[in-house]
């Protein structure tokens, strides 16, 4: 498991499937991977948050952007939390 502290900024990552998935009723396998972007954000009262999204171009999608919109939707009681994730670094 990649420590997430290590994360700078940003960095793409391959995510799998966890071990415990069930399989049998989906159109991919244990070895599916999808490239996700993980965006680190320190918050006003100096806690860190990982955030994961689908949008890789950070030309287009810069780090700066997902900090005020997780700020707004956290304001707005709209957070989700994660637990653990397992990836390998891209």
């Amino acid at each position: 498991m990649f420590i997430l502290q290590r994360v700078q900024y940003s960095d793409i990552v391959q995510i799998k499937p966890g071990k415990n998935t069930k399989l049998s009723d989906k159109s991919y396998s244990k070895e599916t991977s999808k490239a996700m972007r993980l965006v680190k954000i320190e918050l006003p009262s100096g806690e860190v948050e990982i955030l994961i999204t689908s949008l890789l171009d950070s030309a287009k999608y810069p780090d700066s952007i997902f900090k005020d919109l997780y700020l707004d939707l956290r304001q707005r009681g709209k957070r989700h939390n994660i637990k653990a994730i397992t990836y390998e670094k891209h």
